[in-house]
C-alpha cells in the first residue's frame, strides 16, 4: 500500500508552499456565515508555518464566470484567515502573472499569501 505523505514529513524551510483550500465560505449581510472552512484548514497553515515554510493560498469563491467581480474577491477572506492564525496575510489581487512573482519574491517567513480567486479566470472552470 502506497503511503500518503502529509505535510509533516517534509522539509519546509524556507520554501513556499502552494496549498488548495476550499474557501468558499457562505456570506450573509457581507459577513462570513460559516467559518468551518477556514477552521478546517487551519492545522495544515500552521504546520507550514511550523516548518519555516510560506503558505501560499489559492482557491476558488463562487462562480464569476471567468471575469474579475468585487463580490467573489477572495480578499473578503483576508480579516477571518489572519484572525484565526493570529498572523499577516497578504492579499494578492491576481493569482497569475508578474504581480504573483513580485508578492512571492519580497515575502518573508512567518508571513501567509492569499492569491485573488482562482475563477476571475477562464481556464479554472473550462479546464
Amino acid at each position: 500500500m502506497v503511503k500518503i505523505k502529509k505535510v509533516s514529513d517534509f522539509n519546509l524551510n524556507s520554501k513556499k508552499v502552494l496549498v488548495r483550500l476550499d474557501l468558499n465560505v457562505p456570506f450573509r449581510n457581507g459577513k462570513i456565515s460559516d467559518h468551518t472552512r477556514i477552521i478546517s484548514s487551519l492545522p495544515t497553515l500552521k504546520e507550514i508555518l511550523k516548518k519555516n515554510g510560506v503558505p501560499v493560498i489559492i482557491s476558488h469563491f463562487g462562480r464569476p464566470k471567468g471575469k474579475k467581480n468585487n463580490n467573489f474577491s477572495l480578499k473578503k477572506i483576508v480579516n477571518s484567515l489572519s484572525k484565526h492564525l493570529k498572523k499577516k496575510v497578504i492579499f494578492c489581487k491576481n493569482c497569475v502573472g508578474l504581480e504573483v512573482k513580485k508578492v512571492l519574491e519580497n515575502v518573508k517567513i512567518g508571513e501567509i499569501v492569499l492569491l485573488e480567486n482562482l475563477r476571475f479566470h477562464t481556464g479554472e472552470s473550462s479546464n
